[in-house]
């Protein structure tokens, strides 16, 4: 009942026009979940997947479910520029384009701070921030005009990860 009540709750919202970066933070977890044991509110959560990314993404039941490896295979959103690898760290940018107020979701939880920065188009840092994640989700707010920037994110591990977003 839970995973509907917040598959239609999200679909209001996209509805409206009124979709947040939790609601999509909370697309993509929903999308992402095995829809054997969690119903069928996943295979919506797909196609409005599908919908919002303009992603026809495809999802392996097998691995998400547990019966296809040790390790769940989770999609990510288009937005991302880090490949989708089972049990490795990536992290998703939501919404895209934005008015610069976005929420960040991380596939594997880590509570380790994260080093962001934020680039322009011609690769100045405009802004620094480290972010903690709770329950895998992290919000930045950049204050920018209109345009193309980067995410630059530096974990604990001394991996990198870059993330492109739009302002308007």
């Amino acid at each position: 009942m839970g995973n509907y009540l917040s598959y239609y709750t999200i679909a209001a919202n996209f509805t409206d026009s009124t979709m947040s970066s939790t609601d999509s933070s909370n697309l993509v977890a929903l999308a992402n979940m095995c829809p054997m044991t969690n119903g069928d509110a996943v295979y919506k959560a797909r196609a409005l997947y599908n919908i919002v990314y303009n992603d026809a993404a495809v999802w392996n039941d097998d691995s998400l479910c547990g019966t296809g490896g040790d390790q769940p295979q989770q999609r990510m959103s288009p937005t991302s520029t880090i490949p989708v690898v089972a049990a490795k760290q990536a992290y998703k940018l939501a919404p895209n384009p934005n008015d610069g107020h976005m929420g960040i979701v991380q596939t594997v939880a880590d509570a380790n701070p994260v080093r962001a920065e934020v680039c322009n188009a011609i690769g100045q840092t405009i802004q620094s921030t480290q972010l903690l994640f709770k329950e895998k989700q992290a919000r930045v707010d950049v204050i920018v005009m209109p345009g193309l920037y980067l995410l630059k994110l530096y974990d604990s591990e001394g991996r990198n990860y870059v993330l492109k977003f739009v302002v308007n």
